[in-house]
């Protein structure tokens, strides 16, 4: 069942924040010091590579019936393989995945900076769309909103079996499965702190199909950011 969806009310947030577009204004790319629980979470997900980059996707099927692990292709086609992580706001030379097409914020490390004018970050690949709001207001709340991409809503359907986020420091989680693949999924996170280091992963299975075959798709994601006043 489709849902209704939020668009309106996080625009009505960026607009009332006032903030420039984060490509004008980049981040200065500080070091964010992940705790080692973050840093191994960070490798599990991107599979060592993408260290220089802000935020990463991948897409994982498993097949119902066979073995061994399967992705999509750049056509959206079923693939055997683990699903090579596709990354955002990377710096130049930093992976050999490297895609920063999808992003309207780069960053010279691996953390990207909020701050005055770079209030928001935003990525889009093959697997997925992401944004993200610092709101500056008490607590330093962060707003997020992620869905898939548009060729991942084309193999996965019925409700979301499993869609879960989690930030660390702070401990702040979302979990809301029972959507489907249309509906905008969107939380905040506050009680941050000025020069924090932060990492937010998620993940999403849905069921999915495409010719000749069903099976269950994950989509895992992640964020890794910084809040300053400079």
């Amino acid at each position: 069942m489709k849902r209704f969806r939020m668009a309106s009310v996080l625009i009505a947030i960026v607009m009332a924040a006032g903030s420039t577009s984060a490509a004008a204004l980049p981040g200065p790319g500080i070091e964010p010091n992940l705790s080692p629980e973050n840093a191994q979470k960070m490798q599990e997900l991107r599979g060592g590579d993408g260290q220089n980059c802000v935020s990463s996707s991948t897409v994982k099927i498993q097949v119902d019936g066979r073995e061994g692990e399967f992705t999509l292709d750049d056509k959206g086609n079923l693939v055997s393989g683990s699903g090579e992580p596709k990354f955002s706001g990377c710096s130049s030379e930093n992976s050999r995945e490297a895609n920063t097409s999808g992003a309207t914020a780069a960053a010279s490390t691996f953390s990207y900076a909020f701050g005055p004018g770079r209030t928001t970050y935003a990525a889009s690949d093959a697997n997925s769309n992401f944004w993200a709001q610092q709101s500056y207001a008490s607590g330093l709340t962060t707003a997020y909103r992620w869905e898939p991409s548009a060729g991942v809503r084309a193999i996965i359907y019925g409700d979301a079996l499993q869609a879960y986020a989690f930030k660390s420091p702070d401990n702040c989680s979302y979990n809301k499965p029972g959507y489907d693949a249309d509906y905008i999924y969107h939380w905040s996170c506050t009680g941050q702190s000025n020069l924090n280091a932060y990492y937010m992963w998620g993940q999403w299975s849905f069921r999915a199909s495409g010719p000749g075959w069903s099976g269950t798709a994950d989509i895992n994601w992640d964020f890794s950011y910084q809040i300053t006043y400079v």
